[in-house]
């Protein structure tokens, strides 16, 4: 038992020292560089027995005399060459195989002589690419061309596309309804403003966003660019595109809604109409709104639908004062988080107590009135929001012993522009006024006015229209320039109603 342990022990120790010596060889491996269709002739410091060449398709060897060996460069590659003598002496050789240097050099010459740009030279025993490419073209010929002698080229060449590409890439953005920083422009952009720089064969851009809608557009827009790509250089993938580096952050945003509900008459309504177009504060939406008659005519019946003011909503009271209506029934305003897909609640009013009874349980039920608001939505890009719009405006009127409940509602989906008011058309109201006539004094005696009054009640048809002007929170909005048009108007809507009569007797374009 112990001789058989002992044999184990020796065993161990053998196949230890055995692979101890070959380590050490193979560290020890001499090296030996050959030209690609090149020979060269190896010393060996013992009489040649044998031989073996890890891989013949890189290098073949044959034996030249009793101490020589002649090596043949096959393709460019590494291979080992083993060597044995008497007595188990070997050597190792670690053989590689270059191109030929000024065949490779002709070559690429050949196959880049459509690229002008670059200059093509050696230095230390590799061709050497240098350039400075602006078509994209040439740039993906280039790295076509490169792929084919990549062991034995060293590209030093650079992309630097011209301006011409840049404002491509730029106004593809901007079409998109994106802001981009001028290039002159160091500063952080602002939220909303892209900025897009080129550095080392990338294309940085970078930026804050008010949507996740607008980051899911750029990485589109980038993505249509048949030399750009969003991918790192990985195994198989084409490196002949330029690389974009995306760093686009969405910031948390808190959106502002203004609501006003303003009554107006049919002629009103014509008035507002026609002034608002007048002073160039009107932006027509072909699809909801139309103009109905001329300018001048007397029989002209002004906006129909849904159309925006190139104002905010204090901009646009100020305006409707100016024209006429005083009767603005109700306001709203509400803050909400952007694309919340939660409705935000505002009442502005009461509860009406009503009492509600079944077989088993009698009791009080709330009916809430006033104005109502349920909103949601956010931004489609930094210049509009899109918002869901649950509108009711709503008062309880007597009846009897009791009470009912008058509402007008809307709901809706708008697009307006942030900083811009929309007016929402197409909502009417009943408004029923009465009038005491007769003989003063006597009139408002009981009993005796049923012989010297009259009492006249009159239902007139009014509409509502409701005026709805979102803001992002913290943001200011440059104010639209005046016009020579408009600046009178936004003038009178500020003076008094005597001295703004007077001026708009003197302008042609009012029909007040």
């Amino acid at each position: 038992m112990k001789t058989n342990r002992g044999w184990m022990g020796l065993g161990v120790a053998l196949l230890t020292f055995a692979l101890s010596v070959i380590s050490v060889r193979a560290a020890s491996a001499e090296q030996v560089s050959v030209t690609v269709g090149k020979m060269e002739v190896i010393n060996v410091a013992f009489p040649v027995q044998g031989f073996r060449v890890a891989d013949q398709t890189v290098a073949k060897v044959e034996q030249q005399g009793p101490q020589q060996l002649r090596v043949m460069g096959g393709r460019a590659g590494s291979t080992d060459l083993q060597v044995t003598g008497d007595e188990n002496i070997s050597a190792l050789f670690t053989i590689t195989v270059v191109e030929n240097v000024n065949a490779v050099l002709a070559a690429v010459k050949r196959d880049l002589d459509s690229v002008p740009e670059v200059d093509i030279s050696i230095n230390l025993g590799r061709v050497v690419i240098k350039g400075e490419i602006s078509s994209i073209e040439h740039w993906k010929y280039l790295q076509k061309v490169i792929a084919l002698y990549k062991d034995s080229v060293a590209n030093l060449a650079t992309f630097q596309p011209t301006p011409e590409v840049m404002m491509s890439l730029k106004k593809s953005f901007e079409k998109a309804g994106l802001k981009v920083q001028d290039d002159a422009d160091t500063a952080t952009p602002a939220p909303g403003v892209l900025s897009v720089k080129f550095s080392g064969n990338n294309i940085f851009v970078s930026g804050s966003l008010y949507s996740q809608r607008d980051r899911d557009r750029i990485l589109q827009i980038v993505e249509a660019q048949n030399w750009l790509t969003v991918k790192a250089g990985k195994e198989g993938a084409d490196d002949s595109r330029v690389r974009a580096v995306i760093d686009l952050t969405v910031v948390p945003t808190m959106l502002e809604l203004d609501v006003m509900f303003v009554g107006v008459s049919e002629s009103e309504e014509k008035i507002i109409g026609v002034n608002l177009v007048k002073a160039g504060l009107v932006v027509l939406d072909s699809t909801s709104t139309a103009f109905q008659g001329k300018f001048g005519a007397k029989d002209s019946s002004g906006l129909t639908g849904t159309y925006t003011i190139n104002s905010g909503l204090q901009g646009a009271l100020k305006f409707f004062a100016g024209s006429g209506p005083g009767r603005f029934q109700s306001a709203g305003h509400m803050t909400f988080k952007n694309d919340s897909p939660e409705w935000r609640n505002f009442q502005s009013g009461g509860n009406l107590k009503v009492r509600t009874a079944t077989r088993d349980v009698v009791g009080l039920t709330d009916i809430p009135y006033g104005l109502i608001m349920k909103v949601r939505g956010g931004l489609l890009d930094p210049q509009t929001a899109a918002v869901d719009l649950n509108l009711e405006l709503s008062y309880p009127i007597p009846v009897g012993s009791d009470y009912d409940v008058k509402k007008n509602s809307i709901e809706t989906t708008i697009n307006c522009p942030i900083g811009q008011t929309m007016v929402l058309g197409g909502m009417k109201s009943l408004v029923e006024q009465s009038s005491n006539e007769g003989v003063p004094f006597l009139r408002s005696i009981p009993v005796v006015s049923f012989f010297f009054s009259e009492k006249n009640t009159m239902l007139q048809n009014s509409k509502v229209l409701i005026l709805v002007s979102p803001q992002i929170v913290g943001a200011t909005t440059p104010s639209r320039p005046v016009s020579e048009e408009t600046a009178p108007a936004l003038k009178e809507s500020s003076m008094p109603v005597d001295q703004a009569t007077k001026q708009k007797r003197g302008r042609r374009f009012f029909f007040f």
